[in-house]
């Protein structure tokens, strides 16, 4: 007998239902594995004219790579924009969400500059996780919505995302609240490498204005920047308008030179955390630091000012008059961006014992904002740059000059910060000694008897 096709069809449908209700009662199909993130470099050169996918082809701004990269082609990938040496007047919007990462670098802060030409923020990063190094940021000028609204974002960069800077100069920009960097509304930030110098916030966080959001900042220096009233290097607040609790971590970093009209010169802070730790904040104008509603800065540990209005408790904390901190101009002193070198018998040299970690971060031993790495073995330096110990010995012999018979050799160690130590051997015509350790400018001696036979 024939069986219409739609019969067996439903035949078979039965039979399979009646075996599952008998036997296994569901098919695993195989999982497909989710697909591994693709590396993906797209290259950008000044007068580039090409589609960005190869160095031949590059296009002409960071904005038509940034666009190409969120087209659809790599999503989920991992996207390197190459931007040669040059400069790019910009003023860039990156929204990554549907890559995996976005990377924008340039070819070092020297030869890569970015410049918002006065009008607009240079970058204004909304979601994603991106890294920006190697680029210098400049000119911009906040005309958009930031952490007050309409015109009060940052002229470098406005970020609400997950965002590194790294081995980059932010200068000479200007907003209301944040001339350099604005990061807020629950976002994270990491600036690592990095100088910002010369920017300006009408209102607070000349250099930086962190507002309801996550910062670190590790190997870095901010220096000449200034707030209208308060925060001239950094404002860290948090408030009901731009979201829950604000944090930061200062590590290995140098605020010097900034300036604010009402406090904070250095730091201002405002119902927030902020822990600092192996890092100078001295010779900022209206105060070092300043305190707006209770919520001091903290120290970890190993830090250098020079007056009374951080608050540092730790014992290990360095208090000392303005000029005897002893900190150079900033300028270029090796590396890819600009840093203020402490000078020679600075009480920031050689003070870190070796190990030490503070706020998650190897601040000795340690790799400076240079890249210059700290002496094995050796204690390191408070600040963004590494500086090695020097140590004067001087050797002095009572009675003197010395003569035969007993002998007091006294040895003094100085100029090697605050715990010098390792050995001097003194030795005369007849035998040594050898004085193990030496603690600050403090004498040891060895004592020589006068040699057997000797008469």
């Amino acid at each position: 007998m024939h069986v219409p096709f739609d019969r067996r069809l439903r035949a078979l449908l039965a039979s399979s239902l009646i075996l599952g209700s008998v036997g296994t009662a569901a098919v695993l199909l195989p999982a497909v594995p989710a697909s591994a993130a693709t590396a993906v470099t797209l290259y950008v050169s000044a007068g580039g004219t090409g589609d960005c996918t190869t160095q031949v082809n590059a296009c002409g701004s960071i904005q038509t790579a940034i666009n190409a990269a969120e087209a659809g082609t790599y999503n989920g990938d991992d996207v390197t924009i190459d931007v040669a040496a040059g400069t790019y007047t910009e003023n860039d919007s990156v929204s990554a969400s549907s890559l995996n990462s976005l990377t924008i670098a340039g070819a070092g802060a020297i030869s890569t500059i970015v410049n918002g030409g006065g009008v607009q923020t240079v970058f204004t990063v909304s979601d994603g996780t991106v890294t920006i190094s190697g680029l210098t940021i400049t000119n911009g000028l906040a005309n958009q919505p930031g952490a007050f609204g309409p015109g009060t974002a940052s002229g470098g960069i406005l970020n609400t995302a997950a965002l590194t800077v790294t081995d980059s100069t932010l200068s000479d920009n200007s907003g209301i609240d944040g001339g350099g960097i604005q990061n807020y509304a629950g976002a994270t930030m990491n600036v690592t490498d990095s100088t910002l110098s010369g920017n300006s916030g009408a209102g607070a966080g000349g250099g930086i204005f962190n507002a309801g959001s996550t910062m670190n900042i590790t190997d870095s220096t901010l220096s000449g920047n200034s707030g209208g009233c308060s925060g001239g290097g950094i404002w860290n607040t948090a408030a009901s308008q731009y979201g829950a609790g604000s944090t930061m971590k200062i590590t290995d970093s140098t605020l010097s030179g900034n300036s604010a009209g009402c406090t904070g010169g250095g730091i201002g802070t405002y119902n927030s955390s902020t822990s600092i730790g192996a890092t100078i904040i001295a010779g900022n104008g209206g105060s070092n630091c300043g305190d707006a509603a209770g919520s001091p800065v903290t120290s970890v540990g190993y830090n250098l000012t020079d007056n009374g209005t951080c608050g540092f408790t730790s014992a290990t904390d360095v208090t000392v008059a303005p000029a005897a901190v002893g900190l150079g101009a900033l300028g270029n002193n090796g590396g890819p961006t600009q840093t203020i070198l402490p000078a020679a018998g600075s009480p920031a040299i050689g003070v870190i014992p070796n190990p030490t970690t503070l706020n998650g971060v190897n601040v000795c031993p340690r790799t400076d904002q240079r890249g210059v790495a700290s002496v094995p073995g050796a204690n390191c330096t408070i600040g963004a740059v590494e500086v090695a110990a020097t140590a004067t010995v001087h050797v002095t012999a009572t009675p003197s000059p010395a003569t035969l018979g007993n002998v007091t050799y006294h040895v003094t160690v100085s100029g090697a910060g605050a715990t010098p130590t390792g050995s001097v051997s003194v030795s005369d015509e007849y035998r040594s000694c050898s004085i193990a350790t030496l603690n600050g400018s403090g004498a040891g001696s060895c004592r020589f008897g006068e040699p057997a036979g000797t008469h």
